[in-house]
C-alpha cells in the first residue's frame, strides 16, 4: 500500500467515527448537564387532580373537599398514602442526563402520544379550573448496549409535555392505571384485645334478633390477648375457630372492591350483622350479605358514653366525633371483602356453640 493510499485509509476512517460519534452524541448518550428538577415551577399546593393514561385506559384521581377521590368509582377515597407518594416522587423527580432534543427520535424513546397509545404512558397534573400545571411523557426503558455494562447504567426516558428535551432518569416511574390499586383498602384494624362485647344478629321476619355474643372475661390471660366467654346465659366458654374468628373480625379489615349504594347493590340481602362494642366506647356495626363466593359488608360507627375503661388499663374514650369521622368514610357505600373475612361476619350460632369448652 502506497503512503498515499495509507493516509486516505486513515482520513476515511476519521471522517467515519466522526459521524458516528456525532450521531452517537446526539442520540445514544446522554449529554451531561447541571442536574434539572422536573415541575420545579409547579406548587405542588395547587395540584387537584392528577390523569394517568397508558394504552387506552385512563385513570383520574381528584380532591373534592381535600381529599382525594376516585371518580370512576364514584367519589370513593383514593389511597392517601400512595397519592402522596407519587406526588413525592414526580416532584423529587431530576436528571442531570439530556438525551435529545430532536423530535424525530421521540417515538423510538416512547414519548409522544402515539406511543402512549401503544402501552406507553403520561402524567397529567392539573389545577381546580381543569388547566393543566405540568407533565410526563413516560417512554421505554434504556436499553443496555451490551451484556457486561453495570445495572446503575439503565433508566427510563421521560419527556415534558411542554419541552422539546427527552432526559434519561435513573428510577422507573410507576403509572398504574387500574383503579384498583388507587382505592383505599383498610376499613379497621383494631385488635380483640380492644374489644368489650361482640353480638351476632340474624335477620327473622325482617327484623334483627340477636344469635350470641360472646363478652370479654377479665382473666390472667388476658394480659396476652383478649379471653371471651359466651353470654352469662350459656354458661360456656367458646373455644372453637369460628368464635376466634368472630373476635377478630375488625382486625386488619380490608376490602376488594367497593360500590355506591343503590341500583347494583340493591339485589343484596343483608341478613346478619355483627355488633362490635369496643373498650373505648365506639360501636361498630357490620351488616354482611353473601351472593355465591362473593361477601358485602355496610359499616357504621356509633359512640356509646356509658361505657367506662376497665381499672388498670391505659384505654382513651372515643367520642362522638369520631364517630362521625368515620361514619363519612363508610356512609353510602358497600364493601366487597375477601372470603375470609366475609366468613367472620357470617358465622351462625350452632358453630359457636360446637365443641366449647364448660366453664370450670
Amino acid at each position: 500500500m502506497s503512503q498515499r493510499n495509507f493516509f486516505g485509509l486513515i482520513a476515511l476512517l476519521i471522517i467515519t467515527f466522526g459521524v458516528f460519534w456525532a450521531s452517537k452524541s446526539s442520540f445514544e448518550s446522554a449529554e451531561l448537564q447541571p442536574s434539572v428538577r422536573f415541575f420545579d415551577d409547579v406548587n405542588s399546593e395547587k395540584v387537584e387532580e392528577i390523569l394517568l393514561t397508558r394504552g387506552e385506559e385512563s385513570l383520574s384521581i381528584a380532591k373534592k373537599d381535600g381529599i382525594w377521590t376516585l371518580p370512576a368509582k364514584d367519589g370513593y377515597p383514593a389511597d392517601p398514602g400512595k397519592v402522596r407518594s407519587l406526588l413525592l416522587s414526580l416532584f423529587e423527580l431530576k436528571s442531570s442526563q439530556r438525551i435529545t432534543d430532536s423530535p424525530e427520535h421521540y417515538a423510538r424513546l416512547g414519548v409522544t402520544d402515539e406511543a402512549v397509545k401503544e402501552g406507553k404512558a403520561k402524567i397529567e397534573l392539573r389545577a381546580a379550573d381543569g388547566s393543566d400545571l405540568a407533565g410526563l411523557y413516560v417512554g421505554d426503558m434504556r436499553k443496555k448496549r451490551s451484556a457486561g455494562e453495570m445495572p446503575g447504567m439503565s433508566g427510563q426516558y421521560i419527556r415534558e409535555l411542554d419541552s422539546a428535551d427527552v432526559f434519561l432518569i435513573g428510577d422507573r416511574v410507576p403509572v398504574i392505571v387500574l383503579v384498583s390499586n388507587w382505592l383505599l383498602r383498610n376499613l379497621a384494624n383494631i385488635l380483640p384485645k380492644g374489644i368489650e362485647r361482640v353480638t351476632q344478629f340474624s335477620l327473622v321476619d325482617e327484623e334483627f334478633k340477636p344469635s350470641f355474643t360472646l363478652i370479654r372475661k377479665q382473666t390472667e390471660k388476658a394480659q396476652d390477648g383478649a379471653v371471651f366467654a359466651l353470654d352469662s346465659e350459656e354458661g360456656s366458654v367458646p373455644d372453637t375457630v369460628a368464635a376466634k374468628q368472630v373476635q377478630s373480625g375488625l382486625e386488619n379489615m380490608r376490602i376488594v372492591d367497593v360500590m355506591k349504594e343503590g341500583d347494583a347493590t340493591a339485589k343484596l340481602r343483608f341478613d346478619r350483622k355483627t355488633e362490635y362494642l369496643l373498650s373505648n366506647g365506639l360501636v361498630y356495626s357490620i351488616t354482611s350479605a353473601e351472593s355465591g363466593e362473593q361477601f358485602f359488608a355496610k359499616l357504621a360507627v356509633e359512640f356509646d358514653d356509658s361505657i367506662k375503661p376497665r381499672e388498670g388499663e391505659n384505654v382513651t374514650l372515643s367520642s362522638a366525633d369520631e364517630a362521625q369521622k368515620l361514619n363519612q368514610q363508610y356512609s353510602g357505600w358497600v364493601f366487597e371483602l375477601p372470603k375470609y373475612l366475609g366468613q367472620k361476619f357470617r358465622t351462625s350460632r350452632e358453630s359457636v356453640m360446637r365443641d366449647s369448652t364448660p366453664t370450670a
